[in-house]
C-alpha cells in the first residue's frame, strides 16, 4: 500500500513486471481505487485495468457465489464505474470480493485499507505489509494498521527520507513531533533493532542526471547515487536532432524571468514570461517529435498559480502541468521545471518573493529527480541558487553545459537555431542565444572568481586566488581572452592566451527606473521591455 493512488498503481505495474505471467492472477490479486482516483488518474489506472475491481467482479467464478440482491449491487457498481465513478461504492464491493475470493495480494491506499479493517471481507489476516513512499505516511496511520493485523509477520517500509515527507506546515510547530503525525521513517530510524537496506543504484535517469542529483542532494548527507543506465539507454533527447545547449548533456538551463504576479485569492505567484517560455518550449518539442510526444512531457511548477496559468496555455496540446508536490513518486521522459522565483516583484505591489520553497531541500530533490532523458529549468537561475540543492545542481551542470536565454526557445520554435563551432546561434538575428552575463552574475552571487583552464586541464593563473571556481572554457564563450592569437584553439574560440581573461559585458537585462521608494525597479528577462543597453 501507499498514501497516494499513483504509487499504488506503480506497485501493481512493478509487481506485474517482476512476477511470472500468471502469478498475480493465481494469487487473485486485487487493486482498489476510489471513484475520485478513477476520475483524476484515469490513464495510470487504465494501465493496470486487468487487476482492478471492475474487471475482477465480472468473472463467473465470483458472480455465481453471490445472492441475487448482491448481484444487483455489483451491476449498479459497474454502471457507476462507467458513467460516474465517484458514485461507485468501491469499499463495499471490495469487501464482498475479499469475502468470496480471499485474495492473497491486495493493493490499496492507506485510507482505503483503514476502511477494510472491520466486518466481513476485512484484511486483518495479512501476514506481510509493504508500505511504499512511506516518508509521506504518518506514524499514527501505520501503527493503526499494524495493531489491527495480529498475524502480521513482517513490515517493509520503502521510501526516500531526502524527498518530501508528511505535510505539517499548516499545523503549529508543537504538533510537528511527539504526536504521531510525523513520518513513520523518522520513528523507524530512531527505533532499536530496525534493519536498513540502502539502495544506491538509480535506474530512472540519464547517467549525468543521476550524478547531478547525487552531488546536489545525497552527497550532502554522505550518501551517493550510482547511475545504472547508460547514456545510450537515455538518449531520447541527446541522441536526436533536437538542439540542446550542449548536445551530449541532458540539461537545459534557461535563464528567463520578469516580474512575478500575485494571485489575490491564493497569494500564490506566477511569472508570465516564464509561462510563455515553457509553452514555446513544449511547442518546439512537439513540432520536432510529433503530437504523440505530449504524453512524454511534464511541466513541473513550484507555485500553484503558475501551474494553473501554464495548464491553461497547454490545454490544447495535452501536456500536463503539475506542482512538484503533486508529482512525487512519478517520472517522465522530459521534465520542464518552471521556478517562478525572481527578485523582481509586480510593479507597485511592494511584494518580494520568499525563498522557502527553494530552501526546502526535499522539494528540490523531488523536482530535480523526476526526468528519465532530459530536464529543462526555466527561471532566474542566480536567485534560485539561494537553495543549496538548486545551487549544487546548477554548479555542477554548468561544467558540462551552457546557460541560454529565452531566445534559445524562440529560435528553436522558429527553426533558426544553428550550432556554430563555439555556441548556439540564431541565424535570423545573427546572435548567440547563450547568456553571456550569467557567469559573472553567478560569481558575484557566490563570491567566486572566474578562472580558466587550458586544453590540458592546467590552471593558467599563476598566483592562487581564493575563493575560486573553475569553468571549462569550451562551454562558455563568455570568457573572452584579451590580445590577439595566431591560431584557433581546441574549442575553435581562439588560440594561445596572451592576457588575463575578461568577461564580455552582460546583455539581456533591461534598464530600470526608480520607484516610489527610490529603489531601482528592473525589467530583466522580458523581451518586450528590454532596451539592450549596459547595466
Amino acid at each position: 500500500m501507499a498514501c497516494a493512488n499513483i504509487p499504488v498503481a506503480k506497485l501493481v505495474q512493478e509487481a506485474e513486471g517482476t512476477c511470472a505471467e500468471n502469478d498475480l492472477d493465481g494469487a487473485r490479486a486485487i487493486a482498489l481505487f476510489s471513484g475520485f482516483a478513477r476520475c483524476k488518474y484515469t490513464d495510470q489506472i487504465r494501465d493496470v485495468q486487468r487487476h482492478t475491481l471492475p474487471n475482477k467482479v465480472n468473472s463467473e467464478e465470483f458472480v455465481k457465489q453471490l445472492s441475487p440482491n448482491v448481484q444487483k449491487q455489483v451491476k449498479e457498481y459497474l454502471a457507476h464505474c462507467e458513467k460516474n465513478p465517484r458514485l461507485a461504492p468501491e469499499r463495499a464491493i471490495g469487501k464482498v470480493f475479499n469475502s468470496c475470493m480471499a485474495p492473497k495480494i491486495v493493493f490499496s491506499t492507506a485510507a482505503m485499507a483503514a476502511n477494510l479493517l472491520h466486518g466481513e471481507g476485512n484484511i486483518t489476516d495479512a501476514d506481510v505489509l509493504l508500505f511504499d513512499e512511506s516518508t509521506q505516511a504518518q506514524w499514527a496511520v501505520v501503527v493503526h494498521l499494524v495493531a489491527r493485523m495480529p498475524q502480521l509477520k513482517a513490515l517493509l517500509l520503502t521510501g526516500d527520507r531526502h524527498q518530501l515527507g508528511v505535510h505539517l506546515q499548516e499545523l503549529p510547530d508543537i504538533f510537528h513531533s511527539g504526536y504521531g503525525l510525523e513520518s513513520v521513517i523518522l520513528q523507524a530510524e530512531a527505533s532499536v533493532g530496525t534493519n536498513y537496506t540502502f539502495l544506491t543504484k538509480m535506474y530512472r535517469s540519464h547517467p549525468f542526471l543521476a550524478k547531478l542529483i547525487s552531488y546536489a542532494s545525497y552527497e550532502l548527507h554522505n550518501e551517493q547515487l550510482i547511475p545504472a543506465r547508460s547514456a545510450e539507454e537515455r538518449s531520447l533527447i541527446t541522441g536526436s536532432g533536437f538542439l540542446m545547449p550542449v548536445q551530449e548533456c541532458p540539461v537545459g538551463l534557461i535563464n528567463a524571468f520578469s516580474s512575478f504576479r500575485v494571485d489575490p485569492k491564493s497569494d500564490s505567484l506566477t511569472d508570465d514570461h516564464q509561462t510563455e517560455v515553457a509553452s514555446f518550449l513544449v511547442q518546439a518539442l512537439l513540432e520536432h517529435f510529433g503530437n504523440d510526444f505530449s504524453s512524454r512531457i511534464i511541466v513541473l511548477c513550484m507555485c500553484t498559480y503558475q501551474t494553473s496559468e501554464i495548464e491553461r496555455k497547454l490545454r490544447h496540446c495535452g501536456v500536463r502541468a503539475l506542482t512538484v508536490d503533486a508529482y512525487q513518486a512519478q517520472e517522465c521522459d522530459v521534465i520542464i521545471i518552471v521556478t517562478t522565483r525572481s527578485k523582481y516583484s509586480e510593479m507597485g505591489s511592494g511584494r518580494t518573493d520568499n525563498m522557502h520553497f527553494f530552501e526546502d531541500d526535499q522539494r528540490a530533490t523531488v523536482a530535480l529527480s523526476r526526468a528519465r532523458h532530459a530536464v529543462f529549468i526555466i527561471g532566474d537561475l542566480v536567485s534560485i541558487s539561494a537553495g543549496q540543492v538548486w545551487k549544487r545542481f546548477i554548479e555542477m551542470a554548468i561544467t558540462r553545459t551552457s546557460v541560454v536565454r529565452a531566445e534559445y526557445v524562440l529560435a528553436l520554435l522558429g527553426r533558426t537555431l544553428v550550432r556554430s563551432s563555439t555556441c548556439l546561434f540564431d541565424s535570423a538575428k545573427r546572435e548567440s542565444v547563450e547568456d553571456e552575463g550569467f557567469l559573472e552574475s553567478w560569481a558575484l552571487k557566490h563570491g567566486l572568481r572566474l578562472d580558466r583552464t587550458n586544453a590540458f586541464g592546467q590552471q593558467q593563473s599563476q598566483q592562487p586566488r581564493a575563493p575560486s571556481f573553475q569553468f571549462q572554457n569550451r562551454h562558455f564563450p563568455a570568457l573572452q581572452t584579451t590580445g590577439s592569437s595566431d591560431q584557433a584553439g581546441p574549442s575553435g574560440s581562439g588560440g594561445q592566451q596572451r592576457g588575463a581573461p575578461t568577461l564580455a559585458p552582460q546583455y539581456g537585462r533591461g534598464q530600470g527606473r526608480r520607484g516610489p521608494d527610490n529603489q531601482w525597479m528592473h525589467y530583466g528577462g522580458n523581451p518586450k521591455r528590454q532596451k539592450g543597453g549596459r547595466r
